[in-house]
């Protein structure tokens, strides 16, 4: 335990691109909105080095849409903020 601070540590499995195939196939193969967004948030805690608890209290808010960069009319590339556990400020 750090001195002063309740941390207790917790073990660390990280998925290797054939775990992030399989599940992408899983949930893209469901054909539902809800599995989409499953997919995006796994693609967003991947690519934004996420911690679980900094995924599950990422909010609507914590997009800028005035960064997304378009193509064509898609989106293909998004801006959010988020603030790990040691930072003060917040990072985009």
């Amino acid at each position: 335990m750090k001195a002063g601070h309740a941390y207790e540590a917790h073990g660390c499995s990280q998925l290797l691109p054939m775990d992030v195939r399989r599940i992408r196939q899983h949930l893209l193969s469901s054909n539902n909105i809800a599995g989409l967004e499953t997919y995006i948030l796994v693609i967003m805690a991947i690519k934004g080095f996420l911690r679980p608890d900094e995924l599950v209290t990422t909010k609507v808010e914590n997009f800028i849409p005035s960064l997304f960069i378009e193509h064509n009319g898609r989106v293909t590339g998004m801006v959010f903020k988020v603030k790990g556990k040691s930072d003060e400020t917040w990072r985009y």
